[in-house]
């Protein structure tokens, strides 16, 4: 038992025995009576005690066991203590025998307990009295001070900032009043200013108190009649707009199940509208509330298009503030939220559902200052708070040009921005998205009020974040006729200038903008309203000078809208960088810049919620462009491919400029930039081999890269094999990424030849069909090249080739001496032709063949020069197929045959001249002394089909024939060639060539130079008048036509009377030109013979018509030469 049970109980004890008797009365029992008062004698005292000084002690017997008598209080013993402990006098309680052993950061107290020790507790901590470790009064920040109680730093009061105080139960800083506009106050349950006019019992709806449901409609003000739905054919309720912060107007009515309203036989929604007048500024509380329609919901009309409606999915009842745009009847139309949100179908509901309304007036609320002093200023909330959305941007100068631009619009909401001029004067009104700025000029008054309101609200989302720059300047003046304005702006480079005027006469005004160096970089005739754009690629002041070329003088508002590009930064070695999502209308452009590092490949792709479309052009500092795609795809397209990934490659760090354009709207517009750094993976002499891999992933329509250095000129042979067998494809480039070559894949190795004309660096490219998982490329550098030497009337042969493949390139050079015919052929294991030039020593194409036949073909195809001087040539043989084995090139060249020279009216023959092969061609020479008509006459064993053709010394075709015999053909004094070109194999010819003198030229001729168009039967006619010519006896007909393919033509020669003869009709095949006399030496397809005996005199006309398509003509002269009676 403690000392403090034993004096409680003596205590006890005592009052127990001496209770005090009321004055007169007799003393209790075990007291007496002395000195008028009752005390105790000793047979009062009870057991184990005695009486001492008048009071009942307790004696050693009348402790209990376990216990003795110390001081007069009974006190333990050893005995009483337990097991392992010991009576401590000093401290009279039991403590153990040993010493104890306490853990870390504690020691034992004196009554053998384990407590914290001093240095358990961390800095600015000390150890208190209840053994805790508690903060230093030293250790609280400014604004906070030690909580003796708790140990902990708590915010005071000066901690709080303006509008808010310490909350004591809380110890947060919360609102007061203070932050609240005026006729609002705060309310701490709900953490909103709300109206003055809120009083209990009030339910809040969107941030608007409204009395109880039942209660408004008992009060209502107009009930709803059907058939209220104007679209169904009836007539809205009307309703009065209270004035300002008086008792709302109050509506109510009933939603019906759907029926057929309006007895069209169609079930009809059951929609209520309600009609009222408003006033522009008027800023009005709408709210419906359900009386037993689910979820009501209201949409409200009104004059130019106005269309807001209540928030969809935040509450069960609707309410919202509008702000009235212009003077005018707004509609409210009541409907189920459900209706609303699934764009006006019909609901499925067989019920009839109740609901109440109001309409109020309220003082429109204080504008936030946003001072734009610094060029720009933010203006952020949530859509929802229309009454904290309202700002003044201050410090604008009069001819300000403003762009509001979303950095962020709430994904759930639609918003609006208003401009306003003053309290009742809307200024502008526009829909604003990222990417969708809004431009505005500063409103007359000076001042701009900006209403950040909301169309519809479907979620929580609504917040929004939107930048007000000082973007731009605009002017009001007079420009006279003939007279120019000039506005002078300065701009950085890659900024956009967006010039626009109007004028109230619609008159075309011109613009020209001039840039710092004095150039005039662009001009347009610019209309009324109508904007123009150009970028800048040059910091500096620009003007803009506006002329007025009209007879009248123009009162004109110009505008001059600086748009920088929007900065993406440093795109980061094989990192990402994209663009924000922004919202892009049809035509819309918006520009980016991107900072690329050196040996940098750039690719993009794009993508947007409508999965549209996308232009990209891609512009280097000084506006020359590096690529451009039209119409790639989006990355979430089903028609995303490899060709939707377009890329370009920076040989130096530079900032490149991005241009896309949206051919069609769209939203949610993404764009993302991947950089790759390729290295040089092989440095390749012909005939080395190479190989190259690359095990890193790849996204499907991506690529890997891979530079390589050529020594010379090669080609690339080898296989691309996929390491999951994946669709790829090989591309090699040049570094400004001219396509080269390459192979497309379907799945697996993907085998390719690709030819380099040069030494030089050249990119790889491996692109990915699919997602592919790396690759490993091998390959040899194949020879492309070979010199012959000085081929001297003998045949010289390339080395054979062991590949040659499509699109593969060989050259092979080689020197003629003067003098001599050069003859090309080419042979290969499968007969496959290939395309072939040949080329002189400045590279001039001297011939071309485009399907250069196999020698070992049925048909094969030579290729003919003469070198009538020393020259150096080169052959260059492309391949057409794949898979071609030892492939050789073959040029022979030998020395014509000699006829002499050829006097007038002789002829030179030689017989048994050597035999020919398919295609090969016989060449002689031979000299005129003076000018005269050539005719070639060649016949062979068999009349085998040869062609014969007329060369100058330079090779240059003068008269063909696909028939013996060729000409006469007019031909100035000098050497000539003539070649038998054999259509078959011919065994030996004989060839005789003959020189009679010029005919004398026409005695009528024309010189039209007239073009022959191109498939028109009508053709074309030119005129000759002939006079002294009474009657004809005989006429001859001189023609110079000049046609790839003279089968296409239709000619004839009409006399003065009508008579016409049929000169040519469609003959000769693909043979070149009419050129020549009827009848002599051209057979004409009629009988000139049909114009003897009619007069001569008048007009004689040619009619010529290409009947064909493709190959055009020129009617170059013509002629008549008349023999009369």
């Amino acid at each position: 038992m403690s000392k403090l049970r034993l004096i409680l109980l003596t205590g006890l004890l005592a009052a127990a025995v001496a209770p005090l008797y009321g004055c007169g009365s007799e003393c209790g029992p075990g007291t007496t009576e002395k000195d008028g008062q009752c005390v105790l004698v000793a047979e009062g005292c009870g057991a184990g005690t005695v009486l001492e000084n008048k009071q009942c002690v307790v004696t050693e017997d009348g402790c209990g066991e376990g216990l003795v008598l110390e001081q007069g209080i009974c006190v333990p013993t050893d005995a009483n203590c337990a097991e392992g402990t010991t009576f401590d006098a000093a401290s009279r309680t039991c403590i153990p025998n040993s010493e104890i052993v306490c853990g870390e950061g504690t020691e034992p107290n004196s009554e053998g307990t384990c407590v914290p020790s001093a240095d358990a507790c961390g800095p600015k901590t000390t150890l208190g009295d209840n053994g805790r470790c508690v903060v230093e009064g030293a250790a609280c920040t400014a604004g906070s001070e030690l909580d003796p109680n708790t140990g902990e730093c708590l915010l005071v009061d000066e901690a709080c900032g303006d509008g808010l105080a310490l909350d004591g139960d809380t110890s947060t800083c919360v609102p007061t009043d203070e932050v609240c506009d005026t006729g609002t106050a705060f309310d701490s349950d709900s953490g909103l200013c709300l109206p003055d006019a809120c009083e209990e019992g009030d339910v809040l709806i969107d941030g608007v108190c409204m009395n109880d449901a039942e209660e408004l409609a008992a009060g209502a003000d107009v009930v709803e009649q059907e058939n209220n739905d104007p679209a169904l054919g009836g007539t809205a309720e009307t309703m009065t707009l209270p004035a300002p912060d008086a008792d709302p107007y109050v509506f109510a009515g009933t939603i019906s199940a759907p029926s057929d309203i309006d007895g069209d036989g169609e079930v009809d929604q059951d929609v209520d509208a309600f009609e009222f007048s408003a006033s522009a500024g008027d800023w009005v509380d709408v709210m419906v509330q359900s009386t037993g329609l689910p979820a009501p919901a209201f949409v409200v009309t009104g004059p130019d298009g106005y269309v807001r409606q209540s928030a969809l999915g935040t509450s069960s009842d609707a309410a919202r503030t509008l702000v009235i745009p212009t003077d005018g009847t707004y509609t409210v139309t009541v409907l189920p939220s459900l209706v609303l949100a699934s764009d006006y179908e019909v609901s499925r509901g067989g019920d009839t559902w109740n609901y109440v309304g109001s309409l109020a007036s309220v003082t429109a609320p204080s504008a936030t200052d946003k001072d734009a002093s610094s060029g720009s200023a933010d203006l952020t909330g949530e859509l929802s708070n229309l009454k904290d959305n309202f700002f003044s941007v201050t410090n604008l100068g009069a001819n300000d040009l403003v762009t509001l631009e979303a950095n962020a619009i709430g994904e759930d909401g639609e918003a609006i921005v208003q401009i306003w001029a003053d309290a009742t004067t809307l200024h502008h009104s526009q829909m604003i998205r990222p990417g969708e700025p809004v431009v505005t000029g500063v409103p007359s008054t000076g001042d701009m009020f900006v209403v950040v309101d909301w169309t519809g609200i479907d979620g929580p989302q609504d917040d929004f974040d939107i930048t007000a720059n000082v973007s731009g300047v605009q002017n009001s003046q007079t420009i006279t006729a003939g007279g120019a304005y000039t506005e002078t702006v300065s701009i950085d480079q890659f900024d956009r200038l967006v010039i626009t005027q109007s004028n109230p006469a619609s008159a075309d005004l011109d613009v020209s903008i001039v840039d710092p160096s004095g150039t005039e970089v662009a001009t347009a005739t610019l209309a009324s309203g109508a904007s123009v754009e150009h970028v800048a690629y040059a910091s500096g002041d620009y003007d803009v000078v506006f002329t007025n070329n009209t007879s009248s003088d123009v009162d004109a508002t110009t505008w001059v809208n600086i748009i920088p590009a929007v900065d993406l930064g440093q795109l980061p070695a094989n990192g990402t960088v994209s663009a924000p999502a922004i919202a892009m209308p049809a035509g819309a452009k918006v520009y980016y810049t991107l900072d690329v590092a050196a040996g940098q490949v750039v690719e993009l792709e794009h993508d947007n919620h409508e999965a549209a479309p996308l232009d990209v052009r891609v512009l280097d500092a000084t506006g020359q462009l590096i690529e451009e795609a039209t119409g790639i795809e989006a990355r979430s397209s089903a028609e995303f491919s490899r060709f939707d990934v377009p890329w370009s490659y920076a040989p130096m760090a530079m900032t490149v400029l991005v241009e896309v354009e949206a051919g069609t709207g769209r939203t949610g517009e993404t764009l993302t930039f991947t950089g790759a750094t390729p290295t040089v993976d092989a440095t390749l002499d012909a005939g080395d081999p190479f190989s190259i891999s690359n095990n890193a992933s790849i996204a499907r329509g991506h690529a890997g890269y891979h530079l390589l250095d050529a020594n010379e000129a090669m080609a690339l042979g080898g296989t691309l094999s996929p390491l999951g067998g994946e669709d790829v494809n090989f591309r090699v480039h040049e570094l400004d990424g001219t396509y080269i070559g390459g192979e497309f894949g379907s799945g697996g190795d993907v085998s390719f030849t690709i030819g380099l004309d040069a030494a030089g660096t050249y990119l790889l490219r491996v692109e990915c069909d699919e997602a592919c998982a790396g690759y490993n490329i091998t390959g040899d550098a194949i020879r492309t090249r070979e010199d012959l030497g000085t081929i001297d009337n003998t045949t010289a042969s390339t080395t054979p080739l062991a590949t040659f493949s499509r699109n593969q390139l060989y050259t092979v050079s080689f020197s003629v001496p003067a003098g001599q015919m050069i003859e090309i052929s080419h042979d290969n294991d499968q007969s496959e032709d290939h395309e072939m030039e040949l080329l002189d020593s400045n590279g001039n194409v001297l011939d071309a063949s485009y399907v250069f036949y196999a020698a070992s073909d049925t048909d094969p195809t030579y290729v003919y020069w003469y070198s009538d001087t020393a020259a150096d040539y080169e052959v260059v043989l492309e391949g057409w197929t794949n898979g071609t084995t030892n492939e050789v090139v073959t040029v022979r060249t030998f020395v014509p045959g000699d006829l002499g020279t050829i006097a007038l009216d002789t002829s030179v023959s030689q017989t048994g001249l050597p035999g020919l092969d398919n295609g090969e061609l016989s060449a002689q020479t031979f000299t005129l002394s003076q000018d005269g008509e050539v005719t070639v006459d060649v016949t062979t064993p068999n009349g085998e089909d040869v062609d014969l053709v007329i060369y100058d010394s330079s090779f240059t075709e003068l008269a063909w024939s696909g028939s013996s015999p060729l000409g006469p053909a007019t031909l100035s004094a000098g050497t000539y060639l003539v070649g038998v070109e054999a259509n078959e194999t011919v065994p030996s010819f004989d060839i005789d060539v003959s020189v009679q003198a010029p005919p004398p030229p026409p005695q009528y001729v024309s010189s039209p130079a007239l073009a022959i168009p191109d498939g028109d039967p009508a053709g074309v006619s030119d005129t000759l008048t002939v006079s002294g010519c009474t009657t004809v006896s005989s006429v001859e007909v001189y023609v110079d036509i000049s046609h790839g393919y003279r089968g296409d033509l239709s000619m004839s020669l009409v006399a003065p009377d009508g008579t016409s003869v049929l000169l040519h009709d469609e003959t000769g095949g693909s043979d070149d030109d009419i050129l020549g006399w009827y009848p002599t030496q051209l057979t004409p397809a009629g009988n000139l013979a049909n114009f003897s005996g009619l007069t001569g005199d008048g007009d004689w006309s040619l009619q010529v018509a290409d009947v064909g398509l493709y190959v055009s003509g020129t009617l170059n002269e013509w002629g008549l030469t008349f023999t009369c009676q």
